[in-house]
């Protein structure tokens, strides 16, 4: 249904092709879509994803997990 792998991929997408920090897609894709929430591997995925591509993380999994129950 798009909760965890598809929002996964277009929050990946958006620090990827727009150049955005992780923190800042997250938080665009649940804007969008009120139901999604990776799981914690898919999560540290998208840290080590940012990290790789920019050599800092904008955002922390507890920072992420808690933005995603509640907003």
């Amino acid at each position: 249904l798009g909760i965890s792998r598809s929002a996964t991929i277009t929050i990946a997408y958006l620090v990827w092709y727009y150049k955005f920090k992780l923190l800042d897609s997250l938080k665009h894709v649940k804007k969008c879509r009120s139901y999604i929430f990776p799981n914690n591997r898919f999560l540290q995925y998208l840290l080590d994803y940012e990290l790789k591509l920019y050599n800092k993380n904008s955002t922390t999994i507890e920072e992420m997990i808690f933005i995603l129950q509640n907003t």
